[in-house]
């Protein structure tokens, strides 16, 4: 079996930050964090990211305003842009400069688990087993 998928959370809230680190980790991938929009471009030109996790507030900017930037650092990486904040044409803002979604804070962990394998096994970076083992849990606990 190959190495696990590596994440980069681009965020600047510790806390949070250390939630999705273990919750992500728990599921098998690699994890990164950065807190600022410096630190997630060197992450890129440093190591493949499977998936970045790109906060829209930053201190040093905006990820939504630099998303095209990072793309262009890492062109086979999948973003997906997380934001507490409700702004009018985000997401098709978001979709049009590359995203792949949008997901509003506070999410559900789950969800974004089952985000991530969704975008990562039509890329081939995940098994289907794997990604139907997520959809499974996703149905027992929607049942619960």
């Amino acid at each position: 079996m190959g190495d696990p998928p590596l994440v980069l959370i681009v965020d600047e809230d510790y806390n949070f930050t250390r939630i999705l680190e273990a919750k992500l980790r728990l599921s098998g991938f690699e994890v990164t964090i950065a807190e600022d929009l410096a630190s997630a471009s060197a992450a890129l030109r440093s190591r493949h990211f499977s998936l970045v996790l790109l906060d829209v507030r930053l201190p040093d900017g905006s990820g939504l305003d630099s998303l095209k930037d990072l793309r262009e650092l890492s062109p086979k990486t999948s973003f997906v842009i997380i934001t507490a904040y409700e702004e009018e044409l985000l997401r098709e803002r978001a979709l049009a400069s590359g995203a792949r979604d949008v997901l509003y804070k506070p999410f559900d962990l789950e969800l974004l688990i089952y985000t991530i394998h969704r975008f990562l096994s039509h890329e081939g970076g995940i098994s289907s087993v794997a990604t139907e083992a997520v959809l499974q849990d996703r149905r027992r606990n929607l049942r619960s």
